[in-house]
Parts: C-alpha cells; sequence; structure tokens
C-alpha cells in the first residue's frame, strides 16, 4: 500500500505540492492569522506612543529622581503635559483622515505619471 502510494505521488505530484495542497491554510485560517498579526502590530503602536507621551513627559516634568513621590508640580506637569500630547495626537489623526485620501490619490496618480507630490497644506 505504501508503494502504492509513493508511486501515486511521484507520478502526480512532486512532494512539495503534495505537502503544500494537504497541509495549506484554509483562506479562513489565514484571514484570522492576518487579523491577529493586525492586532499584534496595532498593540505594539500604541505601546511605542504610550512609551514616547511617558518619556516625554518624564523627562518634561520630573527635575527630582529618586523620591518615590511626584510633587504636586510635578503631577500637574504631568497632566498637562499627557493632555496636550494627547490632544496634538488626536489633531494629527483627525487631520491625516481628512487629507489621508487626497494624499494617497495623488501618490497613486504620480505613481502612474512619474511624478509624485504632496498638497502644500499638509502640515
Amino acid at each position: 500500500a505504501l508503494l502504492k502510494l509513493y508511486n501515486f505521488l511521484n507520478k502526480n505530484y512532486s512532494m512539495n505540492q503534495y505537502i503544500q495542497k494537504e497541509f495549506a491554510p484554509t483562506q479562513q485560517q489565514q484571514q484570522h492569522k492576518q487579523q491577529g498579526e493586525d492586532q499584534i502590530n496595532q498593540f505594539k503602536m500604541v505601546m511605542k506612543m504610550y512609551n514616547v507621551i511617558t518619556e516625554t513627559c518624564y523627562k518634561s516634568c520630573v527635575s527630582v529622581h529618586g523620591q518615590r513621590k511626584l510633587t504636586g508640580e510635578e503631577k500637574k506637569c504631568a497632566k498637562l503635559c499627557l493632555d496636550k500630547l494627547i490632544n496634538v495626537r488626536n489633531r494629527t489623526i483627525l487631520r491625516w483622515m481628512e487629507l489621508g485620501p487626497m494624499v494617497e490619490k495623488n501618490i497613486m496618480m504620480g505613481i502612474a505619471t512619474g511624478n509624485v507630490q504632496l498638497p502644500e497644506n499638509l502640515f
């Protein structure tokens, strides 16, 4: 029986083709994998943003190192810093949502014509 299977495979498939056909992930599995990868990338992006905000506000606001608690002034500064950075982030996202489709269209047209131009009022 094993010899018949071996002969059949040799005639009809290379071993790689057989393995790819029999063990290939389904479209649903591939979509699930992509969704998982997208979620991981989104989480990484959020953590990176959190780290940048934390470090920026820490460097700007904390003047005395080695204490367990922040002073009242440091807390106030950190809150203002955090509010400001989150506001800038939100405004940037809104602006990108507004301009993104136009920029993408210009880039695609520029690629087709060999002349990529960005809008003057982008930033």
